[in-house]
């Protein structure tokens, strides 16, 4: 009798007696498009293929995931920028990672990676927006130089020239006002930075767009209402700014935020609920946990009274107020710059108190039932001017969209300091 051939069959294919990285490209993209940002930065150090999955097309689809996500709220990080007299010409930008765990305690970050970039005086840079990681900095004069800082990857990138002409009505260049945001349009998968200049009040606001890594700006249709502010936000991939609503020249629109769609390349107005305050400059913008919020805050005696409205859907404009608090201290306090910390948002005086500067910020705690507040000083004993940025991690290089402008070698005394790591001369 014949005995019937058993056929073995082939095993379907079985992923648990395969390797990660023998998996095929596109599956690999996609597992690594979940990770959160800070498993994706870590891999990255892993192998080399890992390394190469992580490019500029990469970038651009983790970009618009995060984008099109629930806000999520990206922990963010903390950075001091401090400002001092290199020279007779020249004047240092410090930037130093910081880290808060409550109280009254602000620390520098161990092993984080500072920044030094020497201006010369005859340029007052400022801090425009942030984004992400990036920094966006510019010339306090009108059409002044601009440039671009990616502190934790070591990168700076200067900005294309923005050459809108002056009109003949014009006598003095302080009559007119330049503001530079950044967004991301994720139709396109590209970065844009708006630029708007001019001053409503003599009808010659333009409105500018630069596409990350080309060489020249667009001139678009639509303009602001009103002149615009350094009280900026981003939210729900649009850029908002908190506008004063005494300077308007036109228009009878109650709210006080502007709003500027990357995608659409549109200004609008975001509604808002009616707000105590009755001075612009006590009303800031700020996101929080991925959404817009509004900090209302007002002085009385020697106390801040504060409600924080949080738009928690931004389709129908549903604003909550979260929070209302009242803040009492031994002086009065001037809230100068602000942004999101882990826990809360946090706000630095505007005020120097003291020989040294040391002015300092204050800590809100917004988990529990209650508010917690906390003051803390500078972490270290500063002669300058400081301030506290708020920032969230990105794959963004700058490297992808120009030529960078390359670092010069630290000194021994600034390396003795451990304050810096990476120094640039921007002329």
């Amino acid at each position: 009798m014949m005995i019937p051939r058993v056929l073995k069959r082939s095993r379907p294919y079985s992923s648990s007696n395969t390797k990660l990285l023998d998996l095929p490209r596109d599956i690999l993209v996609d597992i690594v498009l979940r990770l959160p940002l800070k498993s994706v930065s870590s891999i990255r150090c892993a192998s080399k293929r890992l390394n190469n999955i992580v490019d500029k097309i990469f970038v651009a689809q983790y970009t618009r995931r995060l984008h099109n996500a629930l806000p999520t709220g990206e922990v963010p990080q903390l950075m001091l920028l401090a400002r001092s007299h290199e020279g007779i010409k020249t004047v240092t930008k410090t930037f130093h990672p910081l880290q808060y765990h409550g109280g009254n305690a602000l620390n520098m970050k161990e092993h984080g990676n500072g920044s030094e970039i020497i201006v010369s005086q005859e340029c007052t840079y400022e801090v425009h927006c942030v984004f992400g990681n990036l920094i966006c900095f510019k010339d306090v004069s009108y059409g002044g130089p601009s440039f671009l800082l990616n502190p934790l990857m070591g990168e700076v990138l200067r900005l294309p020239a923005s050459k809108v002409p002056i009109p003949a009505s014009i006598r003095c260049r302080r009559e007119l006002f330049d503001w530079l945001v950044m967004g991301f349009a994720d139709t396109t998968g590209t970065h844009k930075i708006l630029r708007v200049c001019g001053n409503s009040q003599y009808k010659n606001l333009v409105a500018q767009v630069l596409v990350l890594g080309t060489d020249s700006w667009r001139e678009i249709r639509a303009v602001p209402p009103c002149n615009l502010s350094h009280k900026n936000a981003s939210a729900c991939g649009d850029m908002h700014w908190m506008v004063d609503k005494q300077s308007r020249t036109r228009g009878r629109e109650e709210s006080n935020i502007i709003s500027f769609d990357f995608k659409k390349e549109e200004f609008y107005w975001t509604s808002h609920p009616k707000l105590r305050s009755e001075y612009f400059s006590d009303l800031n913008l700020v996101n929080l946990k991925g959404c817009l919020a509004i900090v209302d805050a007002w002085l009385h005696s020697h106390s801040v009274f504060m409600e924080i409205w949080v738009l928690k859907n931004y389709e129908v404009k549903e604003w909550v107020r979260e929070y209302c608090t009242e803040i009492k201290f031994e002086f009065p306090y001037f809230m100068g710059s602000y942004g999101e910390w882990e826990h809360g948002i946090f706000f630095k005086d505007a005020i120097s108190r003291g020989f040294q500067n040391r002015a300092s910020a204050m800590f809100l705690d917004l988990r529990g039932s209650s508010v917690q507040v906390e003051l803390v000083k500078c972490p270290i004993t500063l002669m300058q001017n400081w301030t506290i940025i708020s920032y969230t991690g990105s794959l963004v290089s700058l490297k992808h969209y120009g030529n960078l402008i390359e670092a010069e070698a630290c000194d021994e005394y600034r390396k003795q300091l451990g304050f810096s790591e990476k120094l640039w001369l921007i002329d």
